[in-house]
């Protein structure tokens, strides 16, 4: 169930900027930089920092400020990362868990699960971290994968499963939400 103002194509874009964000991480333009955004809506001012891990440059959480908060606060905390240095676990701000597990020889997101920790998701699938990234390398995913992400709908009730599809050289080509209900798409 999606929350009271997000659209459904809000998170495909997402997903779509996730996977650019990474792919720049691994080309090294985001190395050890931390980065100030500066924003004015309605005279207030926003400052976003990603600061990197020490020594990497994989994120380990983005902050901000405003004028009337002199204290940065996390937007996103980045706690797990996969074999492909995909971003496997981040928390909100809310504290709430967002889980993704990668294909497509770990070059897209192939599922995006709210509410559940990157443990619990791969406790419900029954598989070890070693055996997603495996996955995750696949050109295509495994059969073995794509019924373990049906069951994560049924086994954790609590948990918001996106899955979606792609076709190399076109994109998303099928997203599948919470409901179960596909929107496939056509280029």
């Amino acid at each position: 169930m999606l929350a009271d103002g997000v659209d459904f194509h809000d998170i495909c874009a997402a997903f779509q900027k996730l996977v650019g964000d990474v792919q720049k991480i691994r080309k090294g333009q985001l190395a050890g930089r931390t980065f100030k955004k500066r924003r004015a809506a309605a005279r207030n001012q926003k400052e976003n920092r990603i600061l990197f891990k020490e020594g990497t440059s994989l994120p380990e959480r983005v902050v901000s400020a405003t004028d009337r908060e002199t204290e940065f606060r996390d937007e996103v905390v980045y706690t797990a990362y996969d074999l492909y240095n995909n971003v496997a676990e981040v928390h909100s701000k809310d504290g709430t868990p967002i889980t993704y597990l990668w294909g497509y020889r770990g070059r897209f997101p192939v599922a995006m699960i709210e509410n559940a920790t990157r443990s619990e998701v791969l406790a419900a699938m029954g598989v070890d971290a070693g055996e997603a990234d495996a996955w995750a390398g696949d050109m295509m995913p495994a059969p073995a994968m794509l019924q373990s992400l049906q069951l994560l709908r049924a086994s954790l009730s609590e948990a918001n499963v996106y899955t979606c599809e792609y076709e190399p050289l076109q994109g998303v080509i099928a997203i599948t939400d919470p409901n179960g209900i596909t929107t496939r798409h056509e280029y």
